[in-house]
């Protein structure tokens, strides 16, 4: 974990722990519903509109943090509005671990993490919930329901004692100013080791050995009249809500209107069509009643053959051999309109209509699983 990580973290680790404690009063454990697409998250016990803010996912099976931003066609640019702010921080101050889409998780880096997208964003509230398999979702809250009441010496002194109780600072002297400058406290040295931290109602010392507190104790306010904190600024941008279209809108290229076209009149009269009857034979032509006699033929002398398909010998010599029987004459034509004459109709196949629309969904699923796979640590 580089220094610049652990500025932040010191510089916003007291204010996230305050506003945590007043957000976890009024939330019950994993009873959140968050909607990405709203985007808004349901808190029990806050009646006013919160809005989530994904960071990222935490994997101990996979051993890595991975930052939402890296696939942006998935989520609004609100949600990751807060994670966007801390990638510019990371890319402007030169720390990896909040510029590089995937890196590698050690122990208590999720929690750094979204503590220094608090410091940055200047938003101090998550939420975390499981995501299967020991993964972790984290996202920052934003609502106006869960403000912090006015600071008091009780309430200060209790944040400084829990935050320490973590372990996540470093540099408890910068931790100590990060939160009086962010939560609006008159910081005062009585000497090199002590300060004092100043509210309406009196003030908290603190007992420094090195860079670490030693002691805490309360004594009277130090706090000037008409002490105006500085504003602290925010980098979180929050950019415009857009609806998502419910259907993908494709560029078309404008229609031109065609010239209507001329249309040619139908005649006033038509000549009706005479069909014949489809089962009828074809008439017989007539006979000429007067037949020229044809020349006779000359007489041969029988010979001895084999007898050819189809045809009878003689029984006895010198009788007239028995005429061939010759195949039936085959017609020339069947008249129009018969069946023997109409081919076989057969259907054109019908081309089933492709769906590209959810062939390209196919596509691009497995793409989409790899991604939401590697999001929530599986």
């Amino acid at each position: 974990m580089t220094s610049a990580l652990q500025s932040l973290v010191d510089r916003g680790l007291f204010l996230s722990v305050e506003h945590q404690r007043a957000f976890e009063e009024l939330l019950t454990p994993d009873a959140a519903r968050v909607d990405f697409a709203g985007p808004r998250i349901v808190l029990p016990g806050v009646d006013g509109h919160a809005v989530p803010y994904l960071l990222g996912s935490s994997s101990p099976s996979r051993g890595t943090w991975i930052w939402s931003w890296q696939q942006p066609e998935h989520f609004l640019p609100a949600v990751l509005a807060a994670a966007e702010a801390a990638r510019r921080h990371g890319v402007d101050h030169d720390i990896p671990e909040l510029a590089e889409d995937e890196i590698p998780l050690s122990a208590g880096l999720d929690e750094r993490l979204v503590i220094a997208a608090k410091a940055v964003s200047g938003v101090y509230a998550h939420y975390t919930a499981g995501a299967g398999g020991g993964a972790r979702v984290w996202m920052l809250v934003r609502s106006e329901d869960l403000s912090l009441d006015a600071p008091t010496v009780r309430s200060v002194g209790r944040t400084i004692a829990e935050g320490l109780h973590t372990g996540l600072a470093a540099d408890h002297r910068a931790a100590v100013e990060g939160y009086a400058r962010r939560r609006g406290l008159h910081l005062s040295e009585d000497a090199d080791d002590r300060v004092v931290l100043s509210t309406a109602d009196g003030g908290v010392e603190l007992t420094f050995d090195g860079s670490a507190i030693s002691g805490i104790d309360v004594v009277e306010s130090r706090r000037p009249a008409g002490f105006a904190p500085e504003p602290v600024p925010v980098t979180l941008v929050e950019p415009e809500p857009v609806q998502r279209p419910a259907a993908p809108v494709r560029d078309e290229a404008p229609v031109r209107e065609q010239p209507a076209q001329p249309t040619t009149p139908e005649p006033a009269y038509q000549e009706p069509v005479r069909e014949e009857p489809a089962d009828t034979e074809p008439a017989a032509t007539p006979e000429p009643a007067y037949r020229e006699s044809a020349e006779p033929e000359p007489v041969r002398e029988p010979v001895d053959e084999p007898a050819a398909a189809g045809t009878t010998t003689p029984a006895t010599e010198g009788q007239a051999p028995a005429p061939v029987e010759q195949p039936a004459p085959e017609r020339e034509s069947t008249p129009a309109g018969t069946a023997a004459d109409e081919p076989e109709r057969t259907e054109p196949p019908t081309e089933q209509p492709t769906e590209p629309d959810e062939e390209r969904e196919d596509e691009d699923e497995p793409r989409r699983r790899g991604f939401f796979g590697r999001l929530f640590g599986r």
